[in-house]
């Protein structure tokens, strides 16, 4: 049998063990597993992150992994466990050849005539492969075939299963959008996802338009003739209209023509007494609703003829309202307020000469927040207080509207969203303590629940993607203040915190094609107040589906090293050869989100942390 190579050339001699893993100075966070024979073994938490089994199992846990409370993983052995520790540490540091060979010099006397290594039964690189499989280490189990496994069929079976844990192995990149002189409440993408839109409290540049067409040159534009504070501001379906809102009794809802960025024109819209805190296109952009801040301040807004511009008073609540949005098809109108009473009204506007509504009982105290379904059959809404506080209501039937009352969060619900395909809804509360649940809706008679851990203070704001397989979520306070969620599986949902807003996170968005994210926050000019979040590009992730099985093992092992906080520098003829193979996009991609170098002596700092393929 021909052994495979190593891709990776280490120029560094390092002493190894029998089976033990090499050496590194830095501090690993130690996670605590429980084996099925009864032993507790340490294992760095990046390793764990690479066993997707095990990972879910700790992410239950709540952050209190500790000796005296390990992970009860009844599916591994200690022997198992050992493999997939030393096989990871190997990986990382381009040495599997070595790892290899001891397993293969261990099986090879079991091997009967004609038999190979993929054959046995038994064995060390046999329970490797098979253990790899059983927790969903894709990454190794894809690494550990490719040297058992025909060249000729790795690119068919082989390449997937290293690509997905490379895309959740490449950190996000972001940057500061610098600008804005305070807080950011509000920020949105345009629907070409060439533009964003963000507001701030204060006087000054609280109204930005920015071009990110081009990521290495973002430009903006100051919109500068609110008074105070923006709270709301979006874009018209088609992209060429902006309304924002403002606090204050003057000059509170502009409409802002940007169809030519050289002449933006503008429109007052006066008729809210004082400042507006939400307004909404309609999905056909003929229509405009807005909330102020003062009891029973509902307006509708008839645009459809800019010279001419129209607007009715939504009467219904008896209080402030506090959240308004518009059906899919633009027919109907759901808003909440504050208070007991007709608290949440469901509006037809249909007709514009005969508005009707409906009001929807079922919340005992302040509606925070209401949205509709995709497809417009349902509405969710959430309210202050332990009780009642968030209901899916199935108003399918005008006639006949249920509602169905999803008990988990333990106070008051600020903020929840639809996946695209309505089967799932994710609500953030306040409180510490199950603040962001996410709730599979698919069978109305069974809704059950999860709680997505990783927030330690309140949950103001969610964001599904288009594809509706991913969460972003902002929450209070200076720690974990803003997560990304994978939600494509629900039985292993993986995150990552995405650093960089040093307080509050307010508002969040995804960009159309879901590779962006916009975050605003507490802050000033000195520091992150907006800011945009680079998930893997559609051209990234296309040139990665494209490697062949070499590449993308190549791939797999530098970003094992990267996660491992290595300092990463490829300097031996065969690495850079495999470099020079990849795509040009590849390279800028190792280049940015990697850091590796070409440098033959590690950096100051990095002595002791530096990995040299």
């Amino acid at each position: 049998m021909n052994v495979k190579h190593v891709l990776l050339l280490v120029l560094a001699t390092v002493s190894l063990g029998a089976m033990d893993e090499p050496t590194k100075t830095d501090k690993n966070a130690i996670v605590y597993v429980k084996t099925s024979d009864d032993k507790t073994i340490g294992v760095e938490r990046w390793k764990i992150d690479e066993m997707k089994v095990l990972l879910v199992l700790l992410e239950h846990q709540k952050d209190l992994n500790s000796l005296d409370n390990p992970i009860q993983a009844t599916m591994i052995t200690s022997e198992e466990l050992e493999l997939m520790r030393n096989a990871l540490g190997y990986i990382s540091l381009g040495l599997f050849q070595s790892f290899y060979n001891t397993l293969f010099n261990e099986d090879v006397p079991q091997l009967a005539p004609g038999q190979t290594i993929l054959s046995l039964d038994q064995g060390k690189m046999h329970t490797l492969v098979n253990t790899a499989g059983r927790i969903q280490a894709h990454g190794v189990s894809a690494f550990c075939l490719s040297y058992i496994v025909p060249s000729d069929v790795q690119g068919r079976f082989l390449v997937p299963y290293f690509i997905d844990p490379i895309l959740r192995m490449l950190p996000v990149t972001h940057q500061v959008l610098a600008g804005h002189l305070g807080s950011v409440w509000t920020v949105a993408f345009s629907p070409d996802g060439s533009k964003m839109v963000s507001g701030c409290l204060g006087q000054r540049k609280n109204l930005i338009l920015w071009d990110i067409s081009n990521p290495e040159e973002i430009t903006y534009q100051a919109l500068e003739d609110h008074p105070d504070g923006v709270k709301t501001a979006v874009f018209s379906p088609d992209g060429n209209k902006i309304v924002s809102g403002c606090l204050g009794s003057r000059d509170n809802l502009i409409m802002w023509d940007i169809s030519n960025p050289e002449e933006i024109t503008y429109q007052v819209l006066e008729d809210h007494p004082d400042g507006v805190e939400e307004a909404v296109f309609s999905p056909d952009g003929s229509k405009i609703v807005s909330r102020g801040s003062m009891q029973n301040d509902l307006i509708l807004w008839d645009i459809s003829n800019p010279g001419a511009i129209t607007q009715q008073v939504l009467a219904g609540h008896p209080n402030d309202v506090n959240t308004v949005a518009f059906s899919p098809d633009g027919n109907r109108i759901i808003s909440g307020c504050w208070g007991q009473q007709n608290n949440l009204i469901l509006w037809n506007v249909s007709n514009p000469e005969e508005i009707t509504h409906q009001v929807l009982a079922g919340h005992p105290n302040d509606v925070l927040m209401a949205a509709f379904s995709p497809d417009g059959s349902k509405i969710v809404s959430g309210c202050s207080g332990p009780r009642d506080n968030l209901i899916v209501w199935d108003i399918s039937n005008p006639a006949e509207i249920t509602q169905h009352v999803l008990k988990g969060h333990p106070s008051g619900v600020e903020t929840a969203a639809f996946s695209t395909d309505r089967k799932m809804i994710v609500s953030g509360s306040s409180g510490e303590e199950n603040n962001l649940l996410l709730w599979n809706i698919s069978n109305p008679e069974a809704i059950t629940h999860k709680v997505l851990v990783g927030h330690p203070d309140y949950v103001w704001t969610v964001a599904f993607n288009s594809d509706g397989n991913m969460i972003v979520s902002g929450c209070l306070g200076k720690q974990d203040n803003l997560i990304l969620w994978n939600v494509s599986n629900p039985e292993e949902i993986t995150h990552k915190v995405l650093a960089g807003h040093p307080h509050d996170v307010m508002s969040v968005a995804f960009s159309p094609d879901g590779r962006k994210i916009a975050s605003g926050g507490n802050g000033d000019e000195d520091k992150a107040s907006l800011m945009l979040h680079q998930l893997v590009a559609v051209a990234e992730e296309k040139a990665l589906q494209n490697c062949n099985s070499a590449q993308a093992q190549f791939l797999y092992q530098l970003c094992l090293a990267s996660v491992r906080g290595f300092s990463i520098q490829l300097t031996s003829p065969y690495a850079m050869g495999m470099l020079d193979g990849l795509s040009p996009i590849i390279q800028k991609l190792l280049r940015e989100r990697l850091g590796i170098t070409l440098q033959s002596q590690c950096p100051k700092g990095h002595k002791g942390d530096c990995v040299i393929f």
